[in-house]
This record gives structure tokens, sequence and C-alpha cells, in this order.
């Protein structure tokens, strides 16, 4: 199988992944830029602050259906703007998704964003506006936080 390179855009109506080939092995591209926002957020005001913005789901880091999660090392959700009541302070650790076989994202986020700091992972998801029996393929963006034990991530749906 050949890689190849798979354009994400994240502006204009809706982001979306390409038409055309597999999704599979691809190196995804550009970056959604309000990861690293609230990476840096995080690093500059703390905790505290910083998940008060992320959290706010009429903010700069919840746009067009897409918003920034914040996950430490250990599963917790510290922080996302969607269903914030139901999933921050919750631990994901062992969630797994609908693929065959299963696959344990927050699990792969984890060893991603301690190993390499940051990539691309694919699992099976709701759609926020759908039913939530049906999972749809998500692909997630994510990028450790510099000297936190920790990380960010947003993404969309194929």
């Amino acid at each position: 199988v050949v890689a190849h390179k798979c354009f994400v855009s994240w502006s204009g109506e809706a982001p979306t992944l390409p038409a055309g080939p597999s999704t599979t092995n691809c190196t995804y591209y550009p970056k959604p830029p309000k990861v690293k926002d609230a990476a840096v957020l995080i690093t500059e005001k703390g905790d505290g602050a910083a998940f008060e913005v992320i959290n706010d789901k009429e903010g700069r880091f919840t746009w067009k259906g897409i918003y920034v999660f914040v996950i430490d090392y250990d599963g917790t959700m510290l922080a996302r703007s969607f269903r914030t009541d139901k999933v921050v302070g919750k631990n994901f650790l062992e969630w797994k998704d609908k693929s065959d076989p299963p696959k344990y994202p927050i699990q792969e986020m984890i060893v991603l964003a301690k190993t390499k700091g940051e990539g691309w992972v694919e699992y099976m998801y709701p759609k926020p506006d759908g039913d939530y029996k049906v999972s749809s393929k998500k692909i997630s963006y994510i990028q450790a936080v510099p000297g936190r034990n920790m990380f960010t991530g947003a993404g969309i749906y194929e």
C-alpha cells in the first residue's frame, strides 16, 4: 500500500476529508491550528483559566461542529466544549470504539503524545449531530502540551 497525502480542510463551511482513495496510510495536513493554540493557552495561562476558555461552547475553541478537547496521560477528560457536563472529569482510558476489532483511541493518543508529541489517530465515534448509537470514522489530530502530562486535540468525521 502506498502512503499518500490526504488534505483535511479546517476552514470553510465544514471541515472535510478528501474524496477518493481510502484514508488508510494517509499523511494528513494541514494540522488544525486551534489544537496548538489550546496547548499554548494552557502553557501560558495555566489549567484553570485555559480550561474555562476551552470549555466555552460559544468560544474560539469550538467552530463549525468541531471542538478542542484536553485529556491527561491517565485518560481523564480535562476540558471539552461539547457535552462538557457529561465528559469533563471522567476517565476514558479503557473506552473502546466500535471498530472491528475494537480500538482504544485514548490509549493510542496518549502513546502518540508521549512518544512523538503530535499526530493523527483514526477511530469510530458518534457524530455530535447524529444518532449516538451509530459511529462514524473520526480522525483526530493531537498535540502534547509541553512540560505537562496532557494533550490537546480536535477531530473530523469522514
